[in-house]
């Protein structure tokens, strides 16, 4: 149900693994005289920005079906909360975006939630992966100004990370945005 490239709260799959998938992808690169590029993001507050109508809409996307799909949505729906400082207790306030943090059941709705993010790789020379709230893209070219190029096509395309960052309410933390080149060695 979930993209290929997602490692994230999938059994035996860890960081290692994803390690090891761009280390094969650079050094078969190398091997047919290409370079390339990798773009690191990572999601920034992605339990409390979560939106529930676009969680339960990648979830049925994804293939889920529809009783799980409305057990979820009755889940997260009508939730409140109180605010504490020291003696003062708010009264109930609605709380119309996210999940519980902390909940193991938040970690496997946030895998379904990113799905599309995960899924932008659309070409052979292109890998999109991603655990939890990181992604990263890989992509393959002859030159690192073609990589750089293919790179911001990842990013603005129809289906692309910044429409799916403005669709889902997530934006992406750049003080850990990292732009990465592989050239080949000589």
């Amino acid at each position: 149900m979930l993209p290929s490239g997602q490692f994230g709260r999938c059994q035996d799959c860890n960081t290692t693994d994803v390690m090891h998938v761009v280390a094969s992808k650079i050094k078969d690169a190398w091997w047919t005289c290409k370079v390339t590029t990798a773009l690191f993001l990572d999601v920034q507050d992605v339990f409390p920005n979560m939106v529930k109508a676009q969680l339960i809409h990648n979830m049925r996307e994804c293939g889920v079906p529809c009783n799980y799909t409305s057990l979820i949505e009755t889940m997260l729906t009508n939730k409140k909360t109180h605010l504490k400082f020291d003696d003062y207790i708010s009264p109930p306030l609605s709380i119309n975006n996210g999940t519980t943090q902390g909940c193991l059941l938040s970690m496997i709705l946030y895998v379904f939630y990113n799905a599309l993010l995960i899924d932008t790789a659309h070409h052979k020379y292109e890998t999109s992966s991603g655990f939890v709230d990181d992604c990263m893209y890989l992509v393959i070219g002859d030159f690192l100004p073609e990589t750089h190029v293919m790179v911001k096509d990842m990013m603005e395309r129809q289906d692309g990370s910044f429409l799916w960052s403005t669709s889902h309410n997530s934006l992406f933390k750049l003080s850990k945005l990292i732009l990465m080149n592989f050239p080949r060695s000589h």
